[in-house]
């Protein structure tokens, strides 16, 4: 008996012995195993989530997060329409390659955008991913309600009282905004042809939309309707009358959703990828989207904010919070969409 407890403590000793000199070997595995198991588990995850909502997780640091990109705005004062304006804008390609590298001391300022603002933009474009704080939002709001007088500090305010002189600002640093068509009129009688050319300024104003409508297809009736027939100034014949369009660098599409009653109209309208418009008798020039512009509540009340587009992916700037959409387009996009931004593609 005294033999087989002896035996029985000098196994034990043995056994964990043993187990004191493998440890680290058995401990590595085990936290290795582990690991791989958490990467799988979030790389499932993540993969499955239609939309993500932005966050600084270390567990997002293998691949390449784009909200890091977008800049963020407090909303303290109901400059929500500020802020969709300025994420919108801030993600025209052309915007980026143009402005990124300019100073205030190298900018020309029309009279309807201060100084503050016109920082706070470069600002943004140099440091993508910033956060801009109420402070500096208010400053920039006071000195735009003394520019734009329309626009009324802690006033819910429209987006198109800012783009309108944003897009002059632009177009004064070399990034085309302005909208010009050309009228082309050939006699078939005579051959006379006569052209005039007038200036749509900065925005173009689509028609009310039907029934399952796009964009491209509100255009394209906008540009039909638009058609006429002028008689002959040299034979007196009635002749048919062409648009054709200038190339600008930025086409700014606005959908009317608000009647003359005051109505809202939340018909769906889908945002084309693409749009062509008529550049010559026989050519076209393609434009993609790059941001939309959305907008809920009433006519004289509501929220904005605005959807980046970056190829198969979609992310929603409400303000400081930002998401994407990896699947498809979001569905609320259709009805609040407004104001649509394309950029010309080569």
């Amino acid at each position: 008996m005294p033999f087989f407890t002896v035996g029985f403590a000098l196994c034990t000793l043995a056994y964990k012995t043993v187990r004191t000199l493998l440890k680290p070997y058995f401990t590595e595995e085990d936290s290795t195993a582990r690991t791989e198991e958490s990467s799988a588990t979030v790389s499932h995850v993540r993969n499955t989530d239609t939309e993500e909502q932005h966050t600084t997780s270390p567990v997002r640091k293998w691949y390449t997060d784009p909200c890091t990109h977008i800049c963020k705005f407090s909303n303290h004062f109901n400059n929500c329409w500020l802020n969709a304006t300025l994420q919108a804008t801030l993600n025209l390609k052309v915007v980026q390659e143009k402005l990124r590298h300019q100073t205030l001391e190298t900018v020309t300022l029309p009279s309807t955008i201060p100084p503050e603002f016109a920082n706070l933009f470069l600002t943004a474009l140099q440091k993508p991913g910033n956060i801009f704080n109420a402070g500096e939002i208010l400053t920039v709001m006071t000195e735009l309600s003394r520019k734009v007088p329309v626009l009324i500090v802690n006033q819910n305010n429209d987006c198109l009282d800012l783009i309108d002189p944003l897009l002059c600002w632009f177009n004064q640093c070399g990034i085309q905004t302005t909208i010009q068509v050309k009228d082309v009129s050939k006699c078939e009688i005579c051959d006379f042809t006569m052209s005039t050319t007038s200036s749509l300024g900065q925005i173009y104003f689509l028609p009310p939309p039907e029934e399952c409508e796009t964009i491209f297809s509100l255009f394209k009736r906008a540009i039909h309707d638009s058609q006429s027939q002028e008689n002959c100034t040299a034979c007196g014949s009635t002749s048919e009358t062409q648009k054709v369009w200038t190339c600008p660098d930025i086409l700014t599409l606005y959908l009317p959703r608000v009647t003359h009653e005051g109505r809202v109209l939340r018909k769906p309208v889908t945002p084309s990828e693409l749009i062509e418009i008529p550049v010559d008798q026989n050519r076209t020039q393609t434009y993609r989207l790059s941001s939309v512009i959305s907008h809920r509540g009433c006519a004289s009340d509501g929220h904005f904010w605005s959807y980046l587009i970056h190829n198969h992916i979609t992310i929603k700037a409400n303000d400081c919070q930002i998401s994407i959409t990896r699947k498809g387009r979001p569905a609320d996009i259709n009805v609040n969409g407004i104001i649509y931004m394309y950029e010309l593609s080569i």
